[in-house]
């Protein structure tokens, strides 16, 4: 035999209360109760939205990266005279070791001209670019990139060809930030007046010039 048992509008209203103080009690009560729908971060089934978390976390990694990655931008010279820019690159890349900035590469044949991928990427990139190191005939770049895209201060001349003609392309660099050969022109001897004599080798290589001054640079 069933038992009927009635209740009054007062015995359901307690009961009501009961159910929800029991439910705020429960901080994932919203994980848990179908009906609770369209949550942050939750779908219908009451599993986390993965599409939403994804989202988010892209948008936090893009944003960290454009505000705190540091650079440091290589330029290598002409690859006309023997010196691949890969082997410029990876001398650079081998002299430097580990460091915490990240490196960009370009190369002066197909970067020289003021609408180039680099003039673009030093305006777009130039709050966040600690060194500029411009190699041999990439020197003729100095004047045109700082201080324009990167200080005077950051910006440092690797054996540049020194002819008379080429001298007034980097007048704005200091001459402590030149690193020459100490007696052939066509590597930078007297590109510019008062480089320090440490600053100066007397190496026969071009390319082993390049790691002496990377390693004096970032010593």
């Amino acid at each position: 035999m069933k038992r009927i048992i009635r209740l009054t509008e007062s015995d359901l209203t307690r009961i009501v209360k009961r159910v929800i103080n029991e439910k705020d009690d429960n901080p994932l009560a919203f994980a848990t109760d179908p009906n609770y729908m369209d949550y942050a971060g939750f779908n219908k089934s009451s599993k986390p939205d993965e599409s939403f978390l994804d989202k988010t976390d892209s948008k936090v990694k893009k944003s960290d990266n454009s505000d705190t990655t540091k650079y440091i931008v290589f330029v290598a010279g002409t690859n006309t005279t023997g010196i691949a820019h890969k082997t410029q690159y990876d001398t650079f890349k081998n002299a430097l070791g580990e460091v915490s900035q990240t490196i960009k590469y370009f190369n002066y044949n197909e970067h020289k001209n003021n609408g180039s991928i680099l003039f673009k990427w030093l305006e777009e990139n130039k709050s966040n670019v600690d060194y500029l190191i411009l190699f041999s005939a990439a020197c003729y770049l100095a004047n045109r990139l700082s201080p324009t895209y990167v200080p005077t201060s950051k910006t440092f001349c690797i054996e540049p060809w020194a002819s008379e003609l080429s001298k007034p392309s980097w007048t704005n660099i200091p001459a402590a930030n030149f690193y020459v050969n100490a007696n052939a022109w066509q590597r930078g001897a007297n590109a510019k007046e008062n480089i320090p004599k440490e600053n100066k080798n007397i190496l026969t290589s071009h390319v082993k010039a390049l790691t002496d001054a990377v390693k004096k640079i970032f010593i």
